[in-house]
C-alpha cells in the first residue's frame, strides 16, 4: 500500500482508506485494492480532494468491484455505494439496513476502521445474497451442493462463500475455509497473522462441458510455515465425477492438508533432534544455524591444530533425504574459492532413531577429517 495512492483523497477520507488497504476481508486470503480514483468535482485539482473510488474485492477465489462515493465538501457525510450486480441491495428498507449495516447506519468519519467495518457487513449481506440465488430451480445441483456442505458440523455458512455466474458467465464458485491446525508448524521470524487454507471449486457451465474445477489456496502464512518445514507442494485429489459432491470431497481434501502439516511437523521435530545432537557434540564451534526450520548448522571446528568448517544441511524430504555434508577448509582454496568438498561416504537409514542417527553420523565425520586435511593440502600445492 503505498503514501502516493493515499495523497489524493481528502484528509478525512485517507485514514478510512489506509485501514482498507491494510486489513483482509471475508474469509479469502487476499487484500482489497483500490482503483478508478477520482473527484467528484472534475474542475478541481484530483490531488488531495478525491472522493470516489472502485473497491476490487476478493471474495469466493475471484474479484467483485464495488463503487463507493464520498463528498470531499462533506466527508462527514456516509459513502454511497453502487454494485456490479444490479439486483443486489435494489430497493433496501430502512430497518434492514439499520439492522444489517449498523456501522452505516451510525457512520463515524473520526473512526478510522469506519469504512473496513461498512465493507464486512455489506460483504455478509452479499453472501447471504448469493446464497439466496442458489434457490433458482436452473441451480438445484449448486443449492443441494451448499447445503449439504454446510450440514457436517465442521462447516459453517461463515466458511463458505458462494459467487454465482450470470450472464455469459455461467460458472459458479464456492471458497470453503478448511478446518485445519497449523498450530505444531513454526511460524518463520516476520510471518504476522495466522495460517489459513481455503478451497475454490469452481462449476464451469454446461457449455464448458460442465467440468468442477477445485483449487486449494493457502494463505501466505502458511505457505511460509510448510515451505519452512519442507510440507509444501501437495497436490489436490480430482474432484470425482458422478454422484460425488462437496459434502464428500472437503473432507478428503481437509484430511489430505492435515496429514501433509502433521509430516511436516513431524519432519521438523526430527530435524531439530538431529542438530541438537550435533549442537551436543559441536556445540562450542557453532558459526551459525537455523533456530526455526532446522535446516542448517555450520561449526568451526579444530583437529589437531587443523582449522577447518563443517556444515550440515537438511533437506525439504528428511529424513527420508540423508543430511548435507559439506567440509570446508579455512586455509586452502582451488579456483580462487574456498577448498570444500561434499562428504556423502557415510551410512545412512531414513528410518533409524535419529538419536542413533546422530551419533553414526559424527562418528563417521571425525574418522574422515584426516583425509579432508590431506585433500585440502593438496588442493593448494596444485595451484
Amino acid at each position: 500500500m503505498g503514501e502516493n495512492i493515499l495523497q489524493h483523497f481528502h484528509p478525512d477520507i485517507q485514514p478510512l482508506i489506509k485501514v482498507v488497504l491494510s486489513e483482509k476481508v471475508g474469509i479469502g486470503s487476499g487484500n482489497i485494492k483500490i482503483s478508478g480514483i477520482s473527484s467528484g468535482r472534475p474542475t478541481d485539482s484530483a490531488e488531495g480532494n478525491a472522493d470516489r473510488f472502485k473497491l476490487v474485492i476478493p471474495y469466493a477465489g475471484q474479484k467483485i468491484t464495488w463503487n463507493v462515493v464520498f463528498n470531499s465538501q462533506k466527508p462527514h457525510f456516509a459513502p454511497d455505494f453502487c454494485f456490479d450486480e444490479d439486483s443486489f441491495l435494489a430497493d433496501p428498507d430502512i430497518e434492514f439496513l439499520e439492522e444489517s449495516l449498523p456501522s452505516l447506519a451510525a457512520w463515524n468519519v473520526r473512526d478510522p476502521r469506519a469504512l473496513l467495518n461498512v465493507i464486512s457487513e455489506l460483504l455478509e449481506v452479499y453472501r447471504k445474497h448469493q446464497v439466496e440465488l442458489l434457490e433458482h430451480a436452473d441451480r438445484s445441483r449448486l443449492h443441494f451442493e451448499y447445503s449439504s456442505l454446510i450440514c457436517q458440523a465442521e462447516v459453517a455458512e461463515g466458511d463458505v462463500e458462494v459467487l454465482v455466474g450470470s450472464g455469459r458467465q455461467r460458472a459458479s464458485s464456492f471458497l470453503i475455509r478448511l478446518q485445519v491446525d497449523f498450530s505444531a508448524i513454526p511460524q518463520p521470524l516476520g510471518n504476522t497473522g495466522e495460517p489459513t487454507a481455503t478451497l475454490t471449486v469452481t462449476f464451469h457451465s454446461p457449455t464448458e462441458g460442465g467440468r468442477i474445477t477445485p483449487q486449494l489456496l493457502l494463505s501466505l502464512q502458511a505457505e511460509a510455515a510448510l515451505e519452512g518445514v519442507g510440507g509444501s507442494g501437495m497436490s489436490l485429489p480430482p474432484f470425482p465425477p458422478g454422484g460425488s459432491c462437496l459434502m464428500d470431497y472437503v473432507p478428503v481434501v481437509t484430511a489430505r492438508l492435515q496429514d501433509r502439516i502433521d509430516a511436516a511437523a513431524a519432519a521438523h521435530d526430527r530435524r531439530r533432534e538431529l542438530i541438537t545432537a550435533l549442537f551436543h557434540h559441536f556445540g562450542n564451534g557453532v558459526l551459525e544455524y537455523d533456530g526455526i526450520g532446522f535446516t542448517r548448522a555450520s561449526f568451526l571446528l579444530e583437529w589437531r591444530d587443523f582449522y577447518f568448517i563443517l556444515h550440515f544441511t537438511l533437506p525439504p524430504g528428511f529424513p527420508r533425504e540423508k543430511p548435507v555434508v559439506m567440509f570446508q577448509s579455512v586455509y586452502h582454496a582451488a579456483d580462487g574459492k574456498p577448498y570444500r568438498y561434499r562428504f556423502e561416504d557415510f551410512p545412512y537409514n531414513p528410518r533409524t532413531e535419529v538419536k542413533k542417527m546422530a551419533e553414526k553420523l559424527i562418528a563417521t565425520v571425525i574418522e574422515y577429517v584426516e583425509v579432508f586435511q590431506k585433500n585440502s593440502i593438496q588442493s593448494s600445492l596444485n595451484l
